[in-house]
């Protein structure tokens, strides 16, 4: 990853996280802001470079041998993750993850379309960023670093926007969790020619917390 790409990565980050937590946009506002940050610039920084990286996310050519990995590893992290949550419903308050909900303006109302959105269209922005953009421009230089950059970003991205919801030990367990998960989507991809094994284990991911949402939403 040359310099100009590293230095963007991590202003990136640090500015999305400012625009989640203290600007006041709506949902659908906030999905809109991430397309040009972790879609268009990092794709025009890569062709700008000639840059290898944009023939190896290719979806061409996949078969069902490709993504058998993935699809069971995405049906034991849904079930992983209910189970987490099971454990977690009695060291902490259930509601403190509705709040974190509403606080992205997710309700029950709309819960299932957010729900679409995010197992599409979000899995593969977010892909395509942390797991193409950062991950294989860093592993060029050290695949060690790649993991933990890459992991430490997507963590940190997710957890910070309801970091307030969460009493500070929830909030270690989450984050750390999240970079185990992080680093799993990394390796899964090993099985595939693409990002195709993450997508679905992320799908699967996501679908196992909007669950979770759905049915405290209705409690």
């Amino acid at each position: 990853m040359n310099k100009t790409q590293a230095i963007y990565g991590v202003v990136l980050i640090g500015l999305l996280l400012y625009l989640e937590t203290v600007v006041e946009f709506t949902y659908l506002t906030k999905q809109l802001v991430r397309i040009p940050f972790m879609i268009v610039v990092p794709f025009f920084l890569l062709r700008y470079s000639q840059s290898s990286i944009l023939n190896d996310l290719t979806f061409s050519k996949v078969s069902f041998k490709d993504v058998r990995p993935s699809i069971l590893a995405g049906l034991v992290v849904f079930f992983g993750a209910i189970g987490g949550y099971t454990i977690i419903y009695f060291f902490s308050d259930p509601s403190s993850i509705t709040e974190a909900l509403l606080a992205i303006d997710v309700t029950l109302q709309n819960i299932i379309w957010v729900s679409l959105y995010m197992t599409t269209f979000n899995v593969i922005l977010e892909e395509f960023f942390f797991r193409g953009f950062v991950y294989m421009n860093l592993r060029k230089t050290n695949e060690i670093m790649a993991y933990l950059v890459s992991s430490f970003l997507f963590a940190a991205f997710h957890i910070g926007i309801v970091s307030a919801y969460f009493e500070p030990l929830i909030f270690i367990l989450l984050l750390f969790g999240l970079m185990l998960v992080g680093a799993f989507l990394i390796f899964i991809n090993r099985f595939g020619k693409s990002l195709i094994n993450s997508c679905i284990v992320h799908i699967f991911a996501d679908l196992a917390m909007f669950s979770i949402g759905f049915y405290l939403f209705l409690q």
